[in-house]
């Protein structure tokens, strides 16, 4: 099933719009969400992808609700997620893309699930000022287009790939904006008008509160869409408590949140916008 690329996403409500109220996703305070580790049996440590924040807020207050336990979730940018090389201080990764770009080193890929899928699109600030039509129409010289800084977050990676597989990159290059460290960063800056519009996840508009519109990509244009996955590590701390969160961030509690922030869950969705892509793995340079 094609898609134009002048549809503007915001308008879908299948993906977005008739999301928000799908689910029950309890929001309670962070405070201490990064907090030192404590000494606890029901204490789970988790590293996780910093544009999962929004998402893995609520996932974790459902989480600790239901089974009276306390996560210490690490956030960093894509790539500048540590490795524990010691073993003794994580027990499950959440990445924004399977690809990471290549799993950490005491992640075990035996016990590996994939949670939901992250689209992307072409960002525009809310009721696109700059009449964006498609991606070519980025080209034009007078047009400012933020990227995702490619040196910290993967979407930065994703950018490049649709850009030089479309064509477009040798002549967008020069005004490509870097913003980062991580995707929010960039959805806050289209949110303020400081790009014309940027390559980012159609997730964008429920991380600003509905302050930009997205525009969708043909199915031809998306060489690849990111899976985000969750990785338990090869040695937890504590193996009871690891196994037990990664069924739960598999159960409708959990897949309604990501639903809830415009992820699509189901593998048939992805064959309704994006039939041909490349389920997740290293964007090609």
């Amino acid at each position: 099933m094609k898609h134009s690329g002048k549809a503007v996403f915001s308008k879908i409500s299948a993906l977005i719009a008739g999301a928000i109220l799908f689910g029950s996703c309890a929001q309670q305070s962070d405070e201490g969400r990064n907090s030192p580790p404590i000494a606890s049996s029901n204490l789970l440590r988790v590293q996780a992808d910093q544009s999962l924040k929004p998402v893995l807020f609520e996932i974790a207050s459902l989480y600790e609700r239901d089974n009276s336990a306390k996560l210490s979730i690490v956030y960093a940018p894509s790539l500048q997620i540590q490795p524990d090389r010691t073993g003794d201080s994580v027990d499950v990764y959440l990445l924004a893309n399977n690809g990471y770009p290549t799993a950490p080193e005491n992640a075990d890929s035996t016990a590996r699930v994939i949670l939901s899928y992250a689209i992307p699109c072409i960002i525009v600030p809310e009721l696109n000022p700059a009449l964006v039509t498609d991606l070519k129409y980025l080209q034009q010289t007078d047009m400012l287009v933020g990227i995702a800084d490619p040196a910290s977050d993967i979407l930065g990676r994703f950018t490049i790939e649709i850009l030089k597989k479309n064509g477009v990159y040798s002549e967008l290059s020069p005004r490509l904006v870097p913003i980062g460290p991580s995707a929010l960063e960039l959805a806050d800056a289209v949110a303020r008008g400081d790009v014309d519009a940027a390559i980012g996840w159609t997730v964008f508009p429920n991380w600003t509160g509905g302050s930009a519109d997205v525009i969708l990509l043909n199915d031809v244009e998306i060489p690849r869409i990111a899976a985000i996955s969750a990785w338990r590590a090869l040695s937890p701390v504590d193996s009871t408590s690891a196994a037990r969160f990664m069924n739960y961030l598999q159960t409708e509690g959990s897949l309604a949140c990501f639903r809830k922030y415009g992820y699509l869950v189901l593998d048939s969705d992805l064959e309704m916008y994006a039939p041909i892509a490349q389920v997740g793995g290293m964007p090609e340079d």
